[in-house]
């Protein structure tokens, strides 16, 4: 089993993830597109697996430059991004995916990192939120629609 935890910048530290399975996408969540962003082969080809079998439309880019050339034609409504890539980092290509959004965009970051010094950065970048990997599938649909249904509320 693949074990996951999230990071928080307040705490600054790893928490077990919640082993409820309740998550529920709504209709609306079901469209939303997310790009995934990661360096890593298996791992970009497995996240956007996953949540294509639970109804997002996904597009998968192996580096920055190629993410970008994607958002530019394909504006999602999310994007899962690694942070350490060569080249351009996630930190950068979060801020470029915002400035090239046409409409509000959810950035989650996905990370190896996991030391105080290491999140820093994050915690002051552009993302919304940040996950720790290895990814567990739960914690990934878990985050994506609470994000969602934040954007998605009468409220928002």
């Amino acid at each position: 089993m693949i074990d996951f935890r999230r990071a928080s910048c307040a705490l600054r530290s790893r928490s077990a993830p919640s082993a409820q399975r309740s998550v529920s996408l709504e209709a609306s969540t079901r469209r939303f597109s997310v790009l995934v962003v990661e360096d890593h082969r298996a791992t970009a080809d497995a996240v956007a697996g996953f949540l294509r079998a639970y109804g997002y439309d996904t597009r998968v880019a192996y580096d920055a430059e190629q993410g970008m050339t994607i958002f530019r034609q394909w504006h999602a409504d999310a994007a899962v991004l690694d942070i350490v890539m060569k080249g351009i980092d996630g930190i950068d290509l979060a801020r470029r995916l915002r400035q090239m959004a046409t409409r509000p965009l959810l950035l989650v970051a996905l990370t190896g990192l996991g030391t105080p010094d290491e999140i820093a950065p994050l915690c002051v970048s552009d993302f919304d939120h940040f996950l720790l990997k290895p990814v567990h599938p739960d914690e990934l649909l878990q985050t994506l629609g609470s994000l969602v249904s934040e954007r998605t509320s009468p409220s928002a």
